[in-house]
């Protein structure tokens, strides 16, 4: 988890970055969209991911509990 604010935080970083360098008398931000594109992309897979592992950690609990249930009702 904490690989992932690091690279959360450094992507950002270079997206503030390219903000402030962007050419207001070019045509088509350009150099803010190669920036924000992956960012989008790269949040939307970090929290997938988290979500992920968190639904994986919750069926482990349940089967746990189910089989704990069971032993118990035999």
């Amino acid at each position: 988890m904490p690989g992932r604010l690091i690279a959360l935080a450094l992507i950002t970083a270079a997206q503030l970055n390219a903000a402030d360098t962007v050419d207001t008398s070019d045509p088509f931000p350009l150099a803010i969209h190669l920036f924000t594109i992956p960012l989008t992309i790269l949040v939307g897979v970090a929290i997938g991911w988290a979500l992920r592992e968190r639904k994986v950690q919750m069926d482990e609990a349940r089967a746990a509990m189910l089989a704990e249930s069971a032993e118990t009702a035999e």
